[in-house]
């Protein structure tokens, strides 16, 4: 049995409470009808895995629900966990007490430019 954690990242949480966790992704395999998604994952917060997973959302980009947690102030770990070995599609990561991530492509790019820097060249 392998465990595949294919990114992980720390993070800090500033105020205590019930975070709601999306996933922007998408099943890549959806554009051949395939019947089982190729690029599953989950996601782990401090080594416990939520139980939605990822990956089989269709073929375009969106928020996936990954679940909910109760997070305290202070570090946490983030975890992608693989569960078919094979290339699962992941851009952002979305950790909210009160918001839902838009999906329509100019309100979710408009939402991604509040909160990344742009890259300076």
């Amino acid at each position: 049995l392998h465990i595949f954690h294919v990114a992980y990242t720390d993070f800090e949480i500033t105020d205590n409470g019930i975070y709601s966790i999306y996933a922007l992704t998408r099943d890549w395999t959806a554009v051949w009808d395939v019947k089982d998604s190729a690029g599953k994952f989950t996601i782990k917060l401090d080594g416990i895995e939520l139980s939605e997973i990822l990956g089989t959302n269709g073929k375009d980009w969106a928020w996936q629900f990954a679940g909910k947690v109760r997070l305290n102030v202070g570090k946490h770990t983030l975890a992608l966990h693989d569960l078919t070995g094979f290339n699962g599609r992941c851009d952002a990561i979305f950790l909210s007490t009160d918001t839902t991530p838009p999906d329509e492509k100019v309100a979710l790019e408009a939402f991604r430019d509040a909160f990344v820097s742009p890259t300076v060249q």
